[in-house]
């Protein structure tokens, strides 16, 4: 009985002791076991090792003063990542460069973290998995399955531990999608839930970035305000020096000085410890350098530098001082020291900086040479200033590359020109650094010799327009040269006939008429000019990305005038040139695009410049009126290198119209004596018209002071018809003043015909008889009218009569005798 009762005992407690494992195993507390060794343990671990591979958490600990520089107030050059994210955003994202080498890792954290959430759901591991899915999104830069992995956090644990964290990189992902406003507003609630939970890391991070929207959007005060803010909420002196130091690094980089002055000294007011108290007093000893208080920024730099446990960070001190021999105009002894930090800091980001302020400096004084070199220098430091250095370097290195290459092409055309025109002459003059190439005919080439006066055809005085005096000059390495055969050349395409260059000028009289016309032969000076226009045009958009837009108009300008108008490339030159001067000047703009469709009618440009003037399809832009319209208004905006090009080609392409052949010598004749002031060049074309045009209303006008100009040039004796006619002044005889009046003259009455007298004026019936008389004679002419009449019709051959005789007695019919031939005369009308 009592072995039955103890078996009984025994399963009992048996069951029992099953129960109480069944149970156990449902327990929260063994689902948690289970769900982190199991798995969330290993995702924590490959998190921790992919983190530690891009050394994400070295950046988030820092342990070396920042390195910062004055903006460049050039929004081209500090706003430089253009459509990219902003610099403070993109120092949180993680390249794929960086992530490559953990890639599966992460891939590996999704994977884990999905099991536990779909088999783990009512662990207290969710919080934590979702933090470390978005975080894993978020360094895979795939912002919006991290964006809905911090929203899902969020919304199941609002005040958990990982808020916070949870918000701020929700913020994040939002700015980087460039979805500001939100960014804004969810950085704001991260400020609350920061606080909330006493996360001050967060507030830093959270203030940081809505000082830099601000920043962004140029709002300086709205930067300082949530540090203001903070700084008056928090008890903690310690992170209340970060904020302050922080407030004062905004000012700094904005260039207040004053301010930032200020700020960098309430730092030492707090707790700070000791990297912030390094920043605070080395930014402060450079705001008083830059005030011009070399003094006491001195004495700060020195207790700096003889800190022994500031003295890993003596670079920090030698960059402040070099910046202080180069704002104290030192040149002797700031090489020296620039000498010393290369040999004792040869990788300090801070002597870097100092580069980057001194080749921007270098850059605004136009010193682009030795800019290029500081610049070099300063792309190796933190991305805030490597982004504007790398940009501008950018531009630096591709300017000096296009100048070279301009320089190297002048000089070739200079030889090409010497070694081909030996029996031609060059005049070129000098507006505005341009160089206009004239070639000049053998024929005229001896009379310009003679004389180089530069006397004004149309009796202009040579004082007009002193500036612009023009001078025979050599070309030199600043001017651009335009030949003849540029100025003349034809629309039609250009062919190389086996890429071979034939030189051949196609706008020479003398040239054989029999060759074909349909093909242009083009010579090595095009090429080159071709490839100088390139050149100018990459120069114009180095500027235009700079910020610099005046010189992105002129080298515009240059391209275009540089360029062969028988090249499809000039139609883009042009065209990009119009966008660029729109917005200054937009009938100028119009005019050039009007050249557009006169050159290049059928290109791609050509077609967009028919789109923008309003013209059909079915338009070309290629008679003589188009043409010289264009070069008028060319000339009317004062482009006259354009203007030149468009009347010649109007004298090319149609000589056999009269009325715009010749108008369009005249005009170019015009442009360069009265806007070029280049007399002998106007001399010239005002000759060729004379020859070609001699009936036309113009040559007619400039025949005698060409001729006379031919005969001063000649030094041949001036006829009597070509001198000045002097007028014989006429002096009046002032005899008849002093003579003595005869009195009988007045005395005597003078009578008309009728014995009417002026005294008859008075007599009211003799004045009266007068009219009368006069009145009766006119009825009498009329009386006599039907007299003349009969006697003019007797007169008249019927056998010649062109009019018909009802065109003078209207309203009545004449009938014609076919058999006698005689006239039968109708009745006469009734009075």
């Amino acid at each position: 009985m009592k072995k039955h009762s103890f078996g009984n005992k025994y399963i009992i407690s048996l069951l029992l002791a099953m129960t109480l494992l069944i149970t156990a195993c449902q327990s929260k507390n063994f689902l948690n076991f289970t769900t982190y060794f199991n798995t969330f343990y290993n995702a924590d671990r490959l998190m921790k090792e992919a983190e530690e591979e891009f050394d994400f958490q070295k950046e988030k600990k820092r342990i070396q003063p920042k390195v910062i520089a004055p903006q460049t107030n050039i929004p081209e050059i500090d706003n430089a990542e253009g459509n990219m994210a902003p610099t403070f955003l993109s120092d949180i994202i993680v390249s794929k460069a960086v992530r490559q080498s953990v890639e599966v890792k992460l891939d590996s954290i999704l994977i884990k973290g999905s099991k536990i959430l779909a088999k783990s759901a009512k662990s207290d591991y969710i919080e934590r998995t979702l933090y470390l899915m978005a975080k894993t999104y978020f360094y895979k830069e795939e912002w919006i399955p991290a964006q809905i992995k911090c929203s899902e956090l969020i919304d199941l644990h609002p005040t958990g531990d990982l808020s916070p964290d949870a918000h701020l990189l929700m913020s994040f992902t939002l700015l980087l999608q460039k979805k500001y406003l939100s960014g804004k507003t969810m950085l704001s609630r991260t400020v609350d839930v920061a606080w909330l939970k006493n996360r001050y890391d967060i507030l830093t991070k959270a203030f940081n970035m809505e000082a830099e929207m601000a920043l962004l959007e140029n709002d300086l005060e709205g930067a300082v305000r949530p540090y203001f803010q903070a700084i008056t909420q928090s008890s903690d002196n310690k992170i209340k020096a970060i904020w302050q130091c922080e407030m004062a690094h905004i000012l700094f980089r904005m260039g207040k000085f004053e301010r930032a002055k200020n700020a960098y000294a309430k730092v030492m007011e707090f707790s700070p410890d000791y990297v912030t108290e390094y920043e605070s007093k080395l930014y402060y000893a450079s705001c008083l350098i830059r005030l011009n208080d070399n003094y006491n920024a001195e004495k700060i730099l020195n207790k700096l530098d003889n800190d022994g446990k500031f003295t890993e960070w003596k670079d920090y001190v030698f960059a402040q001082r070099m910046l202080a021999t180069r704002l104290a105009k030192d040149s002797l002894e700031l090489p020296i020291m620039e000498r010393k930090a290369d040999s004792l800091y040869p990788s300090s980001q801070a002597k870097n900086a100092y580069y980057f302020e001194k080749g921007v400096e270098e850059y605004m004084n136009s010193e682009y040479i030795s800019a290029r070199k500081s610049i070099a220098i300063a792309r190796f430091t933190p991305k805030q200033i490597a982004v504007p250095a790398s940009k501008l370097f950018d531009f630096l290195n591709h300017w000096e590359l296009a100048q070279k290459t301009i320089n190297l092409n002048k000089l070739m055309i200079e030889k090409e020109n010497n070694t081909n025109n030996e029996n031609e002459k060059t005049i070129t003059l000098d507006t505005n650094n341009t160089v206009n190439q004239i070639i000049i005919d053998e024929n005229t080439k001896e009379q310009i010799a003679n004389n180089n006066n530069q006397t004004n055809l149309n009796e202009v005085k040579s004082e007009q327009n002193q500036e612009n005096q023009v001078k025979i000059i050599d070309n030199t390495k600043d001017k651009i040269t335009i030949s003849e055969n540029n100025l003349k050349s034809s629309e039609k395409q250009v062919k190389q006939i086996n890429q071979k260059f034939v030189k051949f000028n196609v706008d020479d009289p003398h040239r054989d008429l029999s060759a074909p016309q349909d093909t242009i032969q083009i010579t090595d000076t095009d090429v080159l000019k071709a490839e100088m226009a390139k050149s100018y045009f990459s120069l114009a958009r180095l500027h235009y990305n700079i910020g610099n837009k005046d010189s992105a108009n002129y080298y515009y300008h240059q391209a275009a005038m540089e360029a062969p108008l028988t090249s499809e490339v000039s139609a883009h030159y042009l065209y990009v040139y119009s966008t660029s001067v729109r917005d200054t000047n937009e009938q100028k703009a119009d005019s050039i695009l009007d050249l557009i469709v006169a050159t290049q009618p059928k290109t791609e440009h050509g077609r967009a410049a028919m789109a923008e003037l309003g013209y059909t399809a079915a338009f070309i832009m290629d008679t003589a009126t188009a043409l010289y319209n264009s070069g008028f208004d060319l000339m009317k905006h004062e482009e006259y290198e354009f203007a030149i090009k468009q009347f010649n080609k109007v004298y090319t392409n149609y000589p056999q119209n009269l009325d715009y052949a010749p108008k369009s010598l005249y005009s170019v004749g015009f442009i360069f004596e009265q806007k070029l002031l280049n007399y002998d060049s106007a001399y010239y074309y005002y000759q060729k018209l004379i020859e070609e045009y001699p009936n036309s209303i113009y040559a007619k006008e400039l025949e005698l002071p060409v001729k006379y100009l031919a005969l001063i040039k000649s030094g041949e004796p001036i006829p009597d018809e070509l001198k000045e006619r002097k007028v014989k002044q006429y002096h009046a005889n002032r005899e008849i003043l002093t003579a003595p009046i005869d009195s009988s003259l007045l005395l005597t009455p003078k009578k008309d015909s009728d014995g009417f007298e002026w005294k008859d004026l008075k007599d009211p019936k003799k004045l009266l008889n007068k009219v009368k008389k006069g009145v009766q004679d006119n009825i009498n002419k009329i009386d006599d009218f039907d007299k003349i009449k009969n006697q003019l019709l007797e007169q008249v051959d019927p056998e010649k009569l062109v009019p018909k005789l009802e065109d003078f007695v209207p309203g009545e019919k004449v009938e014609k005798d076919t058999t006698n031939k005689q006239l039968i005369i109708p009745p006469e009308p009734k009075k």
